[in-house]
């Protein structure tokens, strides 16, 4: 995994204001990928829970509507990236989308897909392959 921002419902906070800038990578499965739909899945202990399970209530559970968490102002500058599965993967929420992403200057080769989006708006510039918003 490459740069890797995640959260999920019933979590709430905020990530904001974030740069990543001058970073190579190579032979990563995702070079970028910024996810509200992390789900745990369970069978190593530790309280895991797997994804779509409910928690008994109380503060941060996924029946809390303020435990949506909030994405926003991600910046990618001058990254390269060779060889990877995907380039990259934005997944937002429907009721929080990822606000305010910013690609610059950002390639990915000998990607196997490209970049795939759900609930995401952003900018990009000088960037390969084409991203998804």
């Amino acid at each position: 995994m490459g740069l890797y921002i995640k959260s999920m419902a019933g979590r709430g906070g905020l990530v904001a204001d974030v740069l990543f800038e001058d970073v190579a990578m190579q032979r990563v499965v995702e070079p970028i990928r910024f996810a509200m739909q992390y789900g745990y899945s369970s069978g190593g202990g530790g309280g895991a829970r797997s994804e779509g399970s409910t928690d008994s209530g109380g503060a941060g559970s996924e029946d809390d509507d303020a435990g949506l968490p909030v994405f926003r102002n991600f910046t990618v500058r001058r990254v390269r990236a060779v060889s990877a599965a995907r380039a990259g993967a934005f997944a937002g929420l429907e009721g929080s989308p990822i606000d305010g992403v910013a690609l610059e200057d950002v390639v990915v080769s000998h990607a196997a897909t490209g970049f795939s989006c759900a609930f995401v708006s952003g900018t990009a510039t000088g960037v390969t392959p084409e991203p998804c918003f």
